[in-house]
């Protein structure tokens, strides 16, 4: 422990003063130190030697580390005026010092701690962004996937619209696009791949919809013979002066 050389000084007077009935242990005791420094510095107060020895060793409040400046902090804290008079003689330095020191720390740490909230948000923000970009890119891989499993299910996949899907094609189509959309592409880029629109999927779900129409139509031509027609050139054509002759190849 370091000790001005008012407090030494202070201590070499009272021994040197004490009464006759007072020992030498009983003044190092009420001063708080060790006998035998105080027998050493009585000894070099004698030879002329206290003071110098003490300005070499003893240090300027700018001189103090931050280390030891926090320190005197924490020790300071607790004390009340008088004590702490008393801790910065013994130290050489002033009570407003340590006040001096108490504030700076609270103001670095409070400057501390804006800046690591600051960069705390920043990296906070990149992490987002690069998770952003990371699942964007999971989910485009697993489209880019799910579309070529699609395309390669079935040969004719693609150049559809338009064509004839008959009912047991379509059901198939229909489970392979459910079955791209579940692997993470999405239902119109696996519709565009089976070549067939958003709304030809939901018409094809359709209860009323199970086969396509073109199956089932009967188209008449606009110039078709009606019956009395047919009859009168079939009378024709079996008539005496026709039914030798050859049929028409």
């Amino acid at each position: 422990m370091q000790y001005s050389y008012e407090f030494k000084a202070k201590t070499v007077e009272k021994v040197l003063t004490r009464e006759p009935d007072v020992s030498f242990n009983s003044v190092a005791q009420s001063f708080g130190i060790d006998h035998s420094t105080l027998r050493r510095w009585v000894a070099k107060s004698q030879n002329h030697l206290l003071a110098q020895e003490t300005m070499t060793r003893e240090k300027t409040p700018q001189q103090w580390t931050p280390e030891q400046k926090l320190q005197a902090v924490i020790e300071c804290e607790s004390m009340d005026t008088e004590q702490l008079s008393a801790w910065c003689r013994e130290r050489g330095i002033f009570p407003h010092h340590v006040k001096q020191w108490k504030k700076e720390f609270a103001q670095g740490a409070s400057k501390s701690s804006s800046s690591d909230k600051a960069r705390i948000k920043r990296l906070t923000g990149e992490l987002k962004s690069v998770e952003k970009e990371l699942r964007r890119k999971e989910k485009a891989l697993a489209e880019a996937a799910a579309l070529l499993v699609l395309k390669k299910s079935r040969p004719d996949m693609g150049n559809r619209r338009g064509r004839l899907t008959l009912s047991e094609h379509r059901g198939e189509i229909i489970a392979a696009v459910d079955e791209a959309v579940k692997c993470g592409a999405r239902r119109s880029e696996a519709c565009q791949v089976a070549g067939i629109s958003i709304r030809t999927l939901q018409r094809w779900r359709e209860p009323d919809n199970v086969h396509d129409g073109r199956t089932d139509a009967r188209h008449e031509p606009a110039n078709k013979l009606g019956e009395e027609e047919r009859k009168e050139i079939v009378e024709v054509a079996n008539s005496p002066g026709y039914s030798d002759c050859p049929r028409a190849g």
